[in-house]
């Protein structure tokens, strides 16, 4: 898999490059990156959407990627913790 990251003024755009040229070309489109003035940035290689995820937190500085499932407190299999609940300040960012 390959990620682009492209940056704006007032933001970033994470995204999974298509291989197929066209239908690349047409995400970029309905992204609508030219009309912010995105510029790209960076370009990198991941087995996984999560790891992907995980190298953009690094060069952020954002340190470890949390899934939603580990933000939401879900246990392995799929099933929540009775009463389980997000630390706030984690989805913060704190």
């Amino acid at each position: 898999m390959v990620f682009e990251l492209w940056e704006f003024d007032h933001g970033h755009c994470f995204l999974e490059r298509d291989s197929d040229e066209a239908k690349y070309i047409a995400q970029l489109r309905q992204l609508d990156l030219a009309e912010c003035n995105a510029r790209h940035v960076w370009t990198v290689e991941a087995k996984t959407f999560n790891e992907g995820m995980q190298l953009l937190y690094d060069r952020k500085g954002w340190g470890r990627y949390r899934t939603m499932e580990e933000e939401l407190g879900e246990v392995e299999g799929g099933t929540a913790e009775p009463g389980a609940q997000a630390d706030p300040r984690r989805l913060a960012g704190s």
